[in-house]
């Protein structure tokens, strides 16, 4: 997945954003990901965590690029369930 890269690169400063927000960022896309790896994936949580993360990064410009990525895959999560 692209997200996931982007934000560890971010997160690793070669990108400036807040070390928190790209932490958080990180964190909520990976439970996403494990979600939707379960066998029965809860659409509810899937969102949270997507929308959790895009909040997180929608103020940090260097990162502006992830917000539509996100935007996609919480708009496939709503159609594929």
């Amino acid at each position: 997945m692209k997200a996931p890269s982007k934000l560890l690169k971010a997160q690793q400063g070669k990108i400036a954003i807040q070390q928190k927000s790209a932490n958080d960022a990180v964190n909520q896309v990976t439970q996403a990901i494990d979600e939707a790896g379960e066998a029965r994936p809860n659409k509810k949580s899937l969102l949270d965590y997507l929308v959790t993360a895009r909040s997180l990064l929608e103020g940090a410009s260097a990162v502006a690029g992830l917000v539509p990525v996100i935007t996609g895959a919480i708009e496939t999560i709503q159609k594929l369930f």
